[in-house]
């Protein structure tokens, strides 16, 4: 390590491994978990849902850094417990590699991970650090430093072969010419996560029904006998009389006393979406999904939840996919008169504007959305444009909107900035 590097790293301490050097705080404790190189974990962890943890391990490589990639995604995508991976993007301090973002959700705790992934000699090393959601904002620089600052390379050196088969991965044209390295192609992940299934799927109006008949023991038989009123006995919320019952308690008590809103709508041409989240002082959350056209509405989809895992679930329903943000000088900002971009989120066919950039050239022929993703009762939020898996940053300007190109993981990082800035102020 050079001399800043080393100044840099006071406080920490060096674990000494097959694979090279762990530099890891000093304050972490050692751990051992089967499978694993070498473990760290928090001595006084941030919060007592889920010690933060960090693993080192190594499996066979694939032949090369985009097959590692892969891998480590399929290996992600077939966990036992619901994954959604959020961003991958190229890692180039110190070691070489990839870092993938992901979240997890078991036993109703929420966990974020920062996987970094190399290609060493014959092995993919994979250093993997974990944390509750509600603390990786805080935690994910720390991360960062750790795979900096730990020099981690395996001595075997052997030629090398394609481990994966006569297919090698399949490569994104564009990004690789933008970033100039060889870069996988991840378009098979966008829309093809699979979120999290609802608590009650029941028709459109059943929660404003419950909320209306909360403090009745007896509804009418005409509201009793309609679509919603069997839905909702049928779902065990409402007595054979109409009356709520106890699950319906528990499903409307965060819309009695929550001191924390979210909503994000998405709106397209002939169609709104929207998601909600209502969540009381004790933590527990309700949320609400639906959509509607022109000519339907969908069935509202309802659960109670924790906060972290309420905000798993908005990332899932976005959906929030990983795509290579390689961003060039001519897509950064650039203004648009809002007539013709509000004119493009209704769907018109509007004529690509001259000397666009290559990432907004890509998008332009695609359908857009846009994404509102907000605080009740508050000008404080994310405004977004989506085309063709990507987001974009939309700021209102002089004259029209500003659009920025943003990575998958800074629209994930501003939500929980966005969360933690509102429940501090709740808390307060």
């Amino acid at each position: 390590m050079d001399d800043d590097a080393t100044a840099s790293t006071e406080g920490w301490r060096p674990r000494v491994t097959d694979v090279g050097v762990l530099r890891v705080p000093a304050t972490r404790v050692d751990d051992t978990h089967e499978d694993a190189i070498a473990v760290v974990t928090s001595a006084d962890p941030l919060t007592p849902a889920f010690r933060e943890n960090v693993v080192l391990s190594a499996v066979p490589t694939q032949g090369s850094i985009t097959a590692d990639s892969l891998a480590a995604i399929d290996e992600t995508r077939r966990a036992q417990v619901w994954t959604h991976i959020v961003a991958v993007s190229p890692w180039a301090q110190g070691n070489r590699g990839r870092r993938m973002i992901f979240l997890y959700e078991i036993d109703r705790v929420v966990v974020a991970v920062a996987k970094y992934t190399f290609t060493s000699g014959d092995q993919r090393i994979d250093l993997t650090c974990s944390a509750d959601l509600t603390t990786f904002t805080t935690l994910l620089p720390i991360f960062d430093e750790i795979a900096a600052f730990s020099e981690l390379s395996n001595t075997a050196e052997r030629e090398l072969t394609n481990q994966s088969g006569d297919q090698l991965p399949v490569l994104d044209a564009a990004a690789t010419a933008r970033f100039g390295e060889p870069l996988e192609s991840l378009d098979f992940l966008r829309g093809s996560q699979v979120a999290p299934s609802a608590d009650y799927v029941l028709p459109a109006g059943s929660l404003d029904q419950l909320w209306s008949t909360k403090d009745r023991g007896l509804v009418s038989t005409a509201t009793r006998s309609s679509e919603v009123g069997t839905a909702l006995r049928e779902a065990g919320l409402t007595s054979r009389f109409g009356g709520s019952t106890t699950k319906a308690r528990e499903v409307i008590a965060p819309l009695q006393t929550s001191t924390f809103r979210l909503a994000s709508v998405l709106q397209s041409a002939g169609e709104t979406q929207q998601w909600s989240c209502f969540a009381a002082p004790d933590g527990l959350a309700l949320v609400r999904s639906q959509s509607t056209t022109v000519h339907a509405t969908s069935p509202e989809s309802l659960s109670i939840v924790g906060l972290p895992a309420a905000i798993a679930r908005l990332i899932a329903w976005l959906p929030l996919d990983p795509y290579w943000a390689a961003i060039d000088e001519a897509d950064r900002d650039r203004v648009f008169d809002d007539d013709l971009l509000n004119a493009k989120l209704c769907g018109e066919r509007v004529p690509s504007p001259k000397r666009l950039g290559p990432v907004l050239e890509e998008c332009w022929s695609a359908d857009w959305v846009s994404v509102q993703i907000g605080m009740h009762d508050s000008t404080d939020g994310l405004p977004l444009i989506q085309a063709n898996g990507k987001y974009f940053h939309r700021d209102a300007t002089g004259g029209g909107s500003l659009l920025r190109p943003v990575p998958s993981d800074t629209v994930f990082l501003g939500i929980l900035d966005l969360v933690g800035r509102h429940r501090s102020r709740g808390a307060s």
